[in-house]
């Protein structure tokens, strides 16, 4: 299923569902190509191991079905610290996300990142919000009743986890760096970063789930 209307138009955005049945499970896995297989073979249990074929096949047959090849033959890359993106530039950015039993997409013409966070999952934690928050975003934070933290943090999370990835940073560095919430209300923000303005948007998704997109201006 697609994002919902009616939020910033920042990406195309696409909602599967990673629970699926026996036949769908196999051919997602037909879809995958042998080193995804083998990073698939690491994960030490089988429901993520589950979930990791069944979302990186699921991503394969979206993009097939953008550039007019079959799921196998989509030329998927590593970029410098591991972001994935098609290896013709001309071609559409893409990012994934996965909580839970659901899968988030993104697909854009210019670079792009989404994160799905489960709000059962979420939880305030000072220490994870020192680590993450900025300054302002803490002040911001220490405003609000103590009952509206937990959920204020996980959209300020999944929109620096969308931020990263759109870079293409991801964790590598740390994401107090960059004020992406104030406490305002607001469902879309910008932040100039490298010298390229960001639009980070909250997308309205799934009951249950928080998601965040980030996606290039220029």
């Amino acid at each position: 299923m697609s994002a919902p209307t009616g939020f910033p138009a920042v990406a195309d955005i696409v909602f599967r569902d990673l629970a699926v049945d026996a036949e769908a499970y196999e051919s997602c896995s037909e879809m995958l190509t042998v080193p995804e297989r083998r990073r698939a073979d690491r994960y030490p249990f089988p429901a993520d191991r589950r979930r990791f074929i069944v979302g990186r096949g699921l991503l394969r047959a979206e993009l097939a079905r953008r550039i007019g090849v079959s799921p196998q033959a989509v030329p998927i890359v590593e970029g410098p610290v591991g972001k994935p993106m098609l290896a013709d530039r001309s071609q559409p950015w893409f990012s994934a996300s996965r909580s839970g039993e659901l899968a988030a997409f993104a697909f854009s013409p210019s670079p792009v990142g989404i994160d799905l966070v489960r709000v059962r999952d979420a939880g305030f934690l000072p220490g994870v919000a020192r680590e993450i928050c900025s300054p302002r975003e803490l002040a911001a934070l220490d405003l609000l009743a103590p009952s509206h933290r937990a959920s204020a943090l996980a959209i300020l999370w999944a929109r620096k986890e969308a931020l990263l990835k759109a870079t293409g940073e991801g964790l590598v560095r740390m994401p107090d760096w960059v004020d992406v919430w104030d406490g305002s209300g607001s469902i879309e923000i910008r932040v100039t970063h490298r010298g390229r303005t960001w639009s980070i948007a909250d997308v309205p998704a799934p009951p249950g789930y928080i998601v965040a997109v980030a996606r290039a201006c220029d």
